[in-house]
């Protein structure tokens, strides 16, 4: 993604984002501020500036342009989604958009970018009209899937018409984000993979990683890394983990999961694994250490082990494993799939916690570990 220039000779390229973002976004939104920077182009930004990503932009010094955007963002993401007992909440939402269009407008005209990179349809809904009225080109990047369970296409259809009137094109961090929509689609797209920077793991984090959680220096260590979420299967994991150590007794495996909570049902989500875990008595096999640099969590590890619900855009965390060095098992759907040869990492049914501690089981043999991490 770094590498994508959307106009050759761009020297002022705005990123406009919400604030809060995080994950696929997030890392989209660093390769570009990064590959644009190293070619000497001036990168702004708009967006809420009382999010935690802006937050942190801000400390870093980056220069950032605060729309009152309050909560427009969920507002025209219902409008995006055309969703019928949200027709009222629809209603609003574009007297919301309007309020916030004429900060967009001054704050184009005083830029005067080449370009505005944005993302998916919430980008095209709020901030496309002022593009289109500033004459500036709107590019958005989409990193999600769109809902299978689609009245008609109806949503389908109100993003596509979103993109179609207010973006010179659009990116897809892999072609899962973009085959829904691809059919109503009057306007040119490209599918450029998320990349990772080489993560540099350490011999020495491991050893002081180890001996702070308490694990044995023999221990095959599983490792599970994402944002705390239903969505992400966290549960199936420890599922598979717990049946690891019944097949296992006498063997010295582990399991750790690395991730940050940002909501309250995700806390509630967690609660529920963490009481389970507690339940089994299984407090000195698996282990929740919370968010942790992806530089030392893999740097603990000795495989990763990626799950999720429905299809994963893309599988960042897939990716930064085996930039890491590690062996990985994916499950057997997400956006990786699209570039990653066969002969790398172990697939199992994405549904079946029985599948992936049968893959576990597999990796315990030092030779496929060892054969896994050379070929990755």
């Amino acid at each position: 993604m770094n590498n994508y220039f959307p106009k050759p000779s761009s020297s002022h390229i705005v990123i406009h984002l919400d604030g809060h973002e995080g994950g696929g976004i997030r890392t989209v939104a660093e390769a570009w501020y990064l590959g644009f920077t190293q070619r000497g182009v001036r990168v702004s930004y708009i967006m809420n500036r009382s999010g935690v990503y802006a937050r942190e932009l801000y400390a870093k010094g980056r220069e950032i342009y605060c729309a009152d955007m309050g909560d427009v963002r969920s507002k025209s993401w219902n409008f995006a989604g055309f969703l019928l007992p949200d027709v009222v909440g629809w209603i609003f939402s574009l007297k919301a958009i309007r309020n916030v269009r004429t900060c967009f407008e001054e704050i184009l005209q005083n830029l005067k970018p080449d370009v505005v990179l944005g993302n998916g349809a919430s980008s095209a809904a709020v901030i496309g009209p002022a593009c289109k009225t500033c004459g500036v080109d709107l590019v958005s990047c989409f990193h999600g899937i769109s809902n299978s369970d689609d009245f008609l296409a109806i949503r389908k259809r109100a993003i596509a018409y979103l993109v179609n009137n207010y973006c010179r094109e659009i990116v897809g961090v892999s072609l899962a984000t973009l085959v829904a929509i691809i059919p109503y689609l009057r306007i040119p797209y490209r599918v450029i993979y998320n990349s990772v920077p080489g993560i540099v793991v350490s011999t020495t984090n491991k050893q002081r990683l180890r001996n702070m959680w308490n694990i044995s220096d023999q221990a095959i260590v599983f490792g599970s890394a994402s944002r705390i979420t239903a969505s992400k299967a966290i549960h199936r994991f420890v599922d598979a983990a717990k049946k690891m150590v019944v097949s296992n007794r006498n063997a010295p495996v582990f399991f750790l999961i690395a991730g940050d909570v940002r909501s309250k049902n995700d806390q509630l989500y967690l609660d529920n694994i963490l009481a389970t875990i507690k339940q089994e008595n299984l407090q000195d096999k698996i282990r929740y250490v919370g968010y942790q640099p992806i530089s030392h969590f893999y740097s603990s590890i000795d495989v990763f082990c990626h799950t999720c619900e429905g299809v994963e855009p893309l599988g960042l965390t897939v990716v930064e494993a085996l930039s890491a060095g590690l062996p990985v098992i994916v499950c057997n759907r997400g956006g990786f799939l699209e570039f990653l040869p066969n002969n790398i990492g172990i697939r199992y049914n994405a549904s079946s916690h029985l599948a992936l501690a049968d893959a576990m089981q597999k990796m315990l043999g030092v030779s496929l570990r060892k054969e896994q991490a050379e070929i990755g």
